[in-house]
């Protein structure tokens, strides 16, 4: 029998939170990428880094991903994933 742990059932429903967030505000899959990163806690830099794009393209991607979601820093983006936990409970 295949059992999960915590982490991995909290990192399961993490990424289902973002990707509904996503297709709910007609996210592109590179916005997706950007706030999926973004949700983990990193910077424009490291996400620039991990995508190979420059720091004003990751720049520009988190800036389309706050208008379209109606948010204005990563703090908010938090507490948008987690009011999705608090309806499940």
């Amino acid at each position: 029998m295949l059992q999960f742990d915590e982490g991995s059932r909290k990192s399961g429903w993490f990424r289902g939170q973002c990707e509904e967030i996503a297709n709910r505000y007609l996210l592109s899959r590179r916005e997706t990428e950007v706030m999926f990163m973004l949700a983990k806690g990193y910077n424009a830099a490291y996400i620039q880094d991990q995508l190979y794009i420059s720091k004003s393209t990751a720049k520009t991607h988190i800036s389309h991903i706050y208008r379209k979601l109606n948010i204005h820093n990563q703090q908010e983006l938090l507490a948008m994933i987690g009011e999705g936990r608090e309806s499940r409970e």
